[in-house]
């Protein structure tokens, strides 16, 4: 998997005619500066593809946003910033643009705040903006206790560019989304631990210790672990690393404690992180070595049930291991059926692969129940097939009786692997039964079809080849809620 920060290739877009909607990444955690303040340190990612370009004095094309956080307390704005990003400037026929990148740190006092960022295109004409609320407790030194911790996506000399960006003599580049590709090997990130001096005293010793955990089990990684003595101070950076080439994908915790001299925990902090790639293929060999006797699938017999088993597997599968799990559906070789699947749920879940499979299992029975029709499985369809791989969506829009529309659904995840605001459109142009059909989505893999808003409002309509957007009629809202979901 190839990866990118700061320019984003794209296929060719007339600048001025960008989508709507911006899609931005937010990360934010709390730091100390040198003076012993607190202060919100947030780093926004903003996607050049998203915005609206518009000619400046020069004749070029550039986009501008505007940036506000606040931090209240019980309604009182407490702290605040409101400021301007400028893209770079483009030509007309420029075929990449660039993101937008901004660090920026608000000092904050001791209390419980609400803060909130909305990021607003300042050349969109719909005045096109998102809005992002979270809480907010900045407590008072009762102990040692530790920073966020920031997941860094690349470090080097501090060549005097960015000032935020500044830790020592390096200059850190922070992992907005909290996501690790495959090809990666170690885990580099920064933390603080602060007030080691007050509580232990001057000159005493402590120890900071790393670890990594499976989110679900709570399992620590064996060789992903490290334990670094220091010295007490008022705050004591960290940068730190660890190695993660035998991690499986799947959701991992990173968690850091501070240890007192004696090995008690006395503060620790976790981080929540994604280790993207494809699960190891399952080999005839491993599974021919698999004890069946006392696990879950001992006991099942029967043939179709089997295969059963095997084929509600299809949507959580990828690669050769799809294909696989096609052909065990197939199979009448129950005990080669019976292997596979152990192997499958020990993959995803060595701990307790039973548990994994009971799980899917009652997924598998909402899904039927849900999205089934009289020709398929709930699981088969588009609808039973995007929950089950991605997970239940953060928000649906159903619009069944839309004037010149076919009934659809807009699906919205917050993000999906290292995307954000993923959306899913499923429309059912048959209109007599369950089926709805997977038109466009902005996921990576997925169908991608520049003319579905033609396809969803085709019932009483017809458009031509090269048409991409329907008449604005009234009642319709599919434009609006697939920029927008809500």
């Amino acid at each position: 998997m190839v990866k990118k920060l700061w320019i984003v290739a794209l296929f060719f877009i007339p600048l001025g005619q960008v989508w709507a909607g911006i899609n931005a990444s937010l990360g934010y955690e709390l730091f100390m500066s040198g003076a012993g303040e607190r202060y919100l340190e947030s780093w926004l990612l903003l996607e050049g593809k998203s915005l609206e370009y518009v000619k400046n004095e020069e004749g070029k094309f550039q986009a501008t946003i505007q940036v506000l956080v606040l931090a209240t307390q019980n309604g009182e704005i407490k702290a605040y910033d409101k400021y301007v990003l400028e893209s770079q400037s483009y030509n007309e026929t420029e075929q990449e643009l660039g993101d937008l990148f901004d660090v920026h740190r608000l000092p904050l006092n001791q209390g419980a705040y609400q803060i909130e960022w909305i990021i607003q295109d300042l050349n969109a004409k719909d005045s096109s903006k998102i809005q992002h609320i979270d809480s907010l407790w900045v407590t008072p030194g009762e102990g040692p206790s530790l920073s966020g911790i920031m997941l860094i996506e690349s470090l080097q000399p501090f060549t005097g560019n960015n000032p935020r960006l500044k830790r020592g003599d390096l200059e850190l580049m922070p992992r907005i989304q909290s996501y690790v590709f495959p090809e990666e090997e170690v885990l580099k990130f920064y933390v603080e631990a602060w007030d080691t001096e007050q509580f232990m005293g001057a000159n005493t010793g402590f120890a900071l210790r790393g670890l990594v955990k499976h989110a679900d089990s709570q399992q620590a990684v064996p060789e992903a672990a490290f334990i670094k003595r220091m010295n007490a101070s008022p705050s004591k950076p960290f940068i730190g690393q660890l190695p993660i080439a035998k991690l499986l994908p799947g959701y991992y915790e990173l968690e850091i404690q501070i240890l007192d001299s004696t090995g008690t925990q006395v503060a620790q902090r976790k981080k929540l992180f994604y280790r993207d790639g494809l699960m190891p293929e399952l080999t005839e060999e491993e599974l021919s070595k698999l004890v069946i006797e006392g696990s879950f699938v001992e006991h099942v017999q029967d043939l179709d049930t089997l295969q059963e088993m095997a084929r509600c597997l299809v949507p959580i599968s990828e690669g050769r291991q799809k294909q696989f799990a096609q052909n065990m559906a197939k199979s009448e070789d129950t005990l080669k059926i019976k292997r596979f699947l152990l192997g499958f749920w020990n993959q995803k879940d060595p701990k307790n692969p039973e548990l994994a499979w009971l799980k899917h299992k009652r997924l598998v029975a909402a899904m039927n129940q849900e999205f089934g029709t009289h020709a398929m499985r709930g699981y088969d369809t588009d609808r039973g097939r995007v929950y089950l791989q991605y997970g239940p969506p953060n928000a649906v829009n159903k619009r069944y009786n839309e004037p010149s529309a076919y009934p659809y659904e807009i699906w919205q995840y917050y993000q999906i692997g290292a995307q954000t605001n993923v959306r899913f459109v499923f429309y059912n142009p048959n209109s007599i039964d369950n089926d709805f059909i997977l038109i466009h989505s902005n996921c990576r893999g997925e169908i991608n079809n520049r003319q579905w808003q033609m396809f969803v409002h085709n019932r009483n309509n017809s458009f031509g080849v090269d048409q991409n957007d329907v008449m604005n009629h009234y009642g319709s809202w599919s434009r609006d809620l697939f920029d927008q979901p809500r």
